[in-house]
């Protein structure tokens, strides 16, 4: 089974953020799948690379679209996104130092970070810019 399973409950109502959520969600699974079939050290922390690599390319376009439409909450979104890319590049640096038990601590926290980021506050951006018509 997945770690997340996407639902319209997640959606944010602008079908570019759901789309990019989708992928975050997928590679998250990517994640998962890699620690759960046994693939190793390696293969797990390849997988969290491109988790991360998208995790930015998506707060990019996130963030770009908050700045364009005047969003009031940018600078506090900013920041969460800010957080968790040095979380991450923290445990990233730990990599020769990261063992395989710590696997299910870092999915649960990377899945619930996802959940209640994409239920707080992007589903606040997403109020806001449907009410200018963004969908």
């Amino acid at each position: 089974m997945a770690a997340f399973e996407w639902t319209n409950a997640y959606s944010v109502n602008i079908s570019s953020m759901d789309d990019q959520h989708r992928i975050l969600v997928g590679l998250l699974n990517e994640l998962d799948e890699a620690h759960a079939q046994g693939r190793g050290k390696q293969s797990f922390l390849d997988a969290l690379g491109r988790l991360m690599d998208y995790v930015r390319t998506h707060f990019e376009a996130e963030e770009k679209l908050m700045q364009e439409n005047d969003y009031p909450g940018y600078y506090d979104h900013r920041q969460a996104h800010i957080a968790l890319t040095i979380k991450v590049a923290e445990l990233q640096q730990l990599k020769d130092v990261y063992r395989e038990s710590d696997t299910p601590d870092l999915i649960g926290f990377l899945t619930q970070w996802l959940v209640g980021h994409i239920m707080g506050v992007d589903r606040r951006y997403g109020v806001f810019l449907n009410k200018k018509g963004i969908v």
